[in-house]
């Protein structure tokens, strides 16, 4: 649904999430609709990484890759927390560009 992407990317932050490889998933083909419109926006993908995953129970398996519902929640928190923070600026004699005896 192109107008709920849209309606999503409107927000600070974005995530899929699915229970499969992230690579060449359901968030990657979002992300890619949303490039391929030169929107600017992007999605935080949530899901397994692309590479052997041991056997488990599910629920054992979504809390090691932070699939549960408490880790998505907690990942997605801290996402929007750092978000609403306010743009930190350094002092100019901070910036990566002055000599240390500037300051």
């Amino acid at each position: 649904d192109e107008e709920l992407i849209l309606e999503a990317v409107r927000h600070p932050v974005c995530f899929t999430v699915e229970d499969n490889v992230i690579a060449g998933g359901f968030g990657s083909g979002v992300n890619e609709w949303l490039v391929a419109r030169e929107t600017g926006a992007f999605c935080r993908l949530l899901g397994l990484p692309d590479s052997f995953v041991e056997h488990g129970s599910p629920d054992d398996l979504y809390n090691r890759y932070g699939l549960s519902p408490v880790k998505i929640a907690e990942t997605i928190r801290k996402a929007v927390e750092s978000a609403n923070e306010p743009a930190r600026m350094l002092p100019h004699c901070m910036a990566p560009w002055t000599l240390p005896n500037e300051c």
